[in-house]
């Protein structure tokens, strides 16, 4: 009995202790959780708005209910003011925006920016570790760190988390000599959908090349215009059309789907999807939308784009001399001189002069 009297007295002192004035409790340690993907399907319009910056260097397309406006100005990932211009896109009206707390799944905001060429960095690399450590002085942690593809060219995605748990998507990448930074506030797979339809654009509106020379060692040349192109892989993984195709700027092409599931594309100024034996005629030439060079194109070979080449102007037929010649260039040769000579005084002799 006295053993069931003595063990609740026991814990009874321990808890008295622990509740005794003047003593604390042991602090907790906190952390921030990572937020985890959105398992909320993403829902987009169907009808899509492609937008073209010439300036800015890109074109991407996005929602028509979404709501795009061009700023003078803009804050970088730390909310600090800049004079850099920038493209912003959100999912809202931006004139009567919904509070933080009220955002869904459905809200995106996405910010882009291209850096001045004072502030060029010197490859993708420096300009993640600078990031970073700019990430740190401003009090955000770096949570994770994503590598991926935009427009074909490598990306770094950062997830920043501010101590009152706020999370900010920092992606960087380089398009065509220009530093590109996007800040994702929301929903990242809203977002990300519109990433995957950017593409750098020159100052014609035309897509530079991914690449100089192609990967493959021989390609194809068909001379018909338009070229159909065939979109599907093998089981190998090599493209069903060949690893390579050359066009010049005045040919068109024709895609058709000849793999057994549908094919959505974002290719250049197009954006389409084909059903398993579609296909569709881009109606301009190649020339018209993509820069000379290597182009990558989903689910097909590599287009190598190549100028026109000019016909060579027709030369002018051999002039014959008189005496029924052929008359070399740059005038009579010094045997052809002597024969006629020679002729002119058989002439003379016959009473013929």
């Amino acid at each position: 009995m006295k053993k069931r009297i003595i063990i609740p007295k026991l814990f009874l002192c321990l808890f008295l202790a622990s509740c005794s004035p003047g003593t604390q409790p042991a602090a907790l340690a906190t952390y921030t959780p990572l937020p985890e993907p959105s398992s909320v399907p993403v829902v987009l319009s169907a009808t899509q708005i492609m937008y073209l910056d010439p300036n800015l260097g890109i074109q991407f397309s996005y929602p028509e209910t979404w709501h795009l406006q061009e700023l003078p100005s803009s804050t970088d990932a730390g909310g600090k003011p800049t004079q850099i211009r920038a493209i912003s896109l959100t999912s809202f009206d931006p004139a009567n925006p919904p509070h933080k707390l009220e955002w869904t799944d459905q809200t995106a905001s996405m910010q882009f920016r291209v850096l001045p060429l004072a502030m060029q960095p010197a490859s993708l690399d420096d300009w993640v570790s600078g990031t970073k450590q700019a990430a740190v002085s401003n009090h955000l942690e770096v949570f994770a760190e994503e590598q991926f593809l935009i427009a074909n060219q490598p990306a770094e995605r950062l997830t920043l988390v501010s101590g009152s748990g706020g999370i900010i998507q920092q992606v960087l990448t380089i398009l065509n000599g220009r530093s590109y930074e996007i800040i994702i506030e929301g929903n990242y797979d809203l977002a990300k959908v519109i990433l995957d339809t950017v593409e750098a654009v020159l100052s014609g509106g035309l897509k530079p090349p991914d690449s100089d020379t192609p990967a493959a060692g021989i390609c194809g040349e068909p001379q018909e215009n338009p070229v159909n192109i065939i979109l599907g892989k093998d089981p190998s993984g090599l493209p069903l059309a060949g690893r390579c195709i050359v066009l010049n700027t005045t040919q068109r092409i024709k895609l058709i789907n000849q793999s057994n599931v549908p094919i959505g594309i974002k290719f250049a100024e197009y954006n389409f999807n084909l059903a398993p034996g579609e296909g569709i005629l881009l109606d301009k030439p190649v020339g018209e939308y993509l820069a000379v060079g290597v182009h990558f194109l989903p689910m097909g070979p590599e287009l190598w784009i190549k100028t026109a080449s000019v016909p060579p102007a027709a030369s002018m037929p051999p002039m014959r001399s008189g005496l029924g010649r052929v008359a070399p260039k740059g005038g009579c040769s010094a045997n052809a001189a002597r024969e006629q000579a020679r002729e002119g005084v058989l002439k003379k002799e016959n009473g013929q002069g």
